[in-house]
């Protein structure tokens, strides 16, 4: 009876501790409850900017794009030099600035072109090349007759006759070929990238200009880059470039690469970076498509999806594929 008794007594006093422990222990559960909501909803978050940037990083290799951006920020600095140099007698301060920032902008991996820059004045004077990195284009008067074509038709110069618009489009055709209005380039294809004649070559053409108002005067320019390149990988490449640019002061990277369909779709476009990583060639071999079947279950999906069991030195893997490409993007974002 005194045992019973001895043992009633100890679980009262084990009874204050209990009760102490039963509230911490709840909110020990709770905590952990809205702890594992939480990483669910950052992880769910994460995956969705993952496959946004992965449809970004395809849609941003496509060449044109990149043309055409690329040249409307070369058009930008352009303009700000022209307005740091106003004076007829700094132009040749301007062609050396032009020289310097052309080479900077349109640097590797952007493909070889021909960019040909000129000035037409306010008054009745005619258009002139005043940079070129192609000494040839010099010897071309009719880029210069078909830039000053290209400006008075799109801005609508009321002084322009019908006769002289007709001799210069005869003049542009040169530039454009005989099948083509050249009115079409001047009207809508500004700042855009078309197709052109240049050395006798087919070439990628894009075109644009601005009016300095401090003086009135025209500036603008034409390059031409041969459409035998292999302008797709240096879409890639300065997709890649881009993104790079864009996480420069990021502490966690991701690594962006371009992964052939198939054997003979060309080769893997990544930067050096990510090539030397060495499970990087275990990735490839695992998830490329081997056959036209798996290819199409690729090309199924609407949107980017994440690659699963794909993780390499804590990366995980977002892919991305366009209709009729040869090569999808692939995302690497740090895993959790």
């Amino acid at each position: 009876m005194s045992e019973q008794k001895n043992n009633t007594t100890k679980q009262n006093n084990y009874s204050p501790i209990i009760l102490w422990l039963f509230p911490l222990l709840l909110l020990n559960i709770g905590w952990r409850f809205f702890v594992s909501i939480d990483r669910r909803w950052e992880e769910q978050e994460r995956i969705e900017i993952a496959n946004k940037e992965t449809e970004a990083l395809a849609a941003n290799s496509d060449f044109s794009y990149c043309f055409a951006a690329i040249s409307s920020h070369f058009c930008e600095v352009l303009k700000s030099d022209t307005e740091l140099f106003s004076d007829a007698s700094q132009e040749g301060a301007l062609v050396t600035y032009i020289k310097s920032r052309s080479d900077s902008i349109f640097k590797s991996p952007f493909p070889e072109k021909s960019l040909v820059v000129f000035k037409m004045p306010s008054s009745a004077g005619k258009a002139r090349i005043i940079y070129s990195n192609d000494q040839t284009a010099f010897e071309k008067k009719y880029l210069a007759d078909t830039f000053e074509y290209l400006v008075k038709v799109n801005s609508n110069d009321s002084s322009y006759t019908n006769e002289e618009r007709m001799q210069d489009e005869k003049t542009a055709k040169q530039v454009f070929g005989e099948n083509l209005k050249a009115s079409i380039f001047a009207e809508s294809q500004r700042s855009k990238s078309s197709l052109a004649y240049y050395n006798n070559k087919s070439s990628l053409f894009l075109w644009d200009y601005f009016k300095n108002e401090d003086t009135g005067d025209y500036f603008g320019f034409i390059i031409f880059i041969d459409k035998d390149l292999d302008t797709k990988t240096s879409g890639r490449l300065l997709a890649i470039n881009d993104l790079k640019e864009k996480q420069k002061n990021y502490k966690n990277k991701n690594y962006a690469a371009f992964i052939p369909l198939f054997p003979e779709s060309g080769e893997l476009v990544a930067s050096e970076e990510l090539k030397k990583i060495p499970e990087f060639s275990s990735v490839l071999d695992k998830w490329t498509p081997k056959n036209i079947k798996e290819l199409s279950n690729w090309q199924k999906y609407s949107a980017p999806a994440k690659l699963e069991d794909c993780i390499v030195n804590k990366y995980e893997a977002f892919f991305y594929t366009r209709p009729n490409q040869t090569h999808a993007a692939v995302l690497f974002i740090p895993t959790l």
